[in-house]
């Protein structure tokens, strides 16, 4: 079933421009995700007493070349694609005045607190009924290419405010850190138009990582690393 949530845009997401950031509508998309288990009695916190919590395992969007200005409404709406023993799909889009800003598709599952391993959602069915959107396919979640990142040139210590309810690195952290080590050079230049994540391994307060990413043109693929192990792939184009 459809889910939709409006926003304005404030002055935290806008460019030099006063346009609205395509990697803004990530977090826009999380917190609607949020908002909806909430209204279903399925929050983080309406689990947290039987030791399990939501997990984003994979993220995948396309963005438009033409982003709204501050203040505009911005109406992203949410659908359920497919449900599995394990995980849950949700398609999006994000629109303003009726225009396409951004589509894309993501994966959930239910962590077991304890043992970190994922739960079984089947009995979830009844609360995510399935849509018919076929706005983007599951497909677009494989990362099939993803090249060995060996130079990590940022190194970044997790504080308490870059964890989340959960005490995890926070999602749109990934991102935003990747991001950061890009050339201003770069970024000033160009647009995100996709933007791919693959969360591989939990990240905590205090945790040491290590960012690098290597360049193809305009694809850019990104690693964040731990005690030497990938934890987050991500992949993003730009133009």
């Amino acid at each position: 079933m459809k889910y939709l949530k409006e926003y304005e845009i404030r002055g935290l997401q806008i460019d030099n421009d006063y346009r609205l950031l395509p990697e803004a509508l990530f977090p826009l998309y999380l917190n609607t995700f949020a908002c909806e288990c909430d209204d279903k009695g399925l929050a983080a916190y309406d689990l947290q007493p039987y030791n399990k919590t939501w997990v984003v395992s994979d993220f995948y969007g396309e963005f438009s070349a033409d982003m709204p200005t501050w203040r505009s409404a911005v109406e992203v709406s949410t659908f359920n694609s497919k449900i599995t023993d394990l995980r849950l799909f949700k398609e999006f889009e994000i629109k303003c005045a009726g225009k396409l800003l951004a589509k894309g598709i993501s994966a959930w599952f239910v962590m077991n607190i304890e043992t970190h391993r994922p739960e079984p959602i089947l009995d979830l069915k009844d609360k995510f009924l399935l849509d018919n959107a076929d706005i983007i396919p599951v497909s677009s979640l494989k990362l099939r290419i993803f090249p060995t990142i060996e130079d990590t040139p940022l190194n970044y210590k997790i504080r308490l405010r870059d964890t989340d309810f959960n005490h995890h690195f926070n999602s749109i952290r990934y991102m935003q850190l990747a991001l950061s080590e890009l050339d201003d050079d770069f970024i000033g230049t160009k647009k995100l138009r996709s933007l791919h994540l693959k969360f591989l391994k939990e990240a905590f307060w205090k945790d040491f990582l290590a960012v690098g990413h290597s360049r193809d043109k305009d694809t850019i693929f990104h690693v964040l690393k731990h005690n030497s192990e990938d934890i987050c792939r991500i992949k993003t184009t730009w133009e």
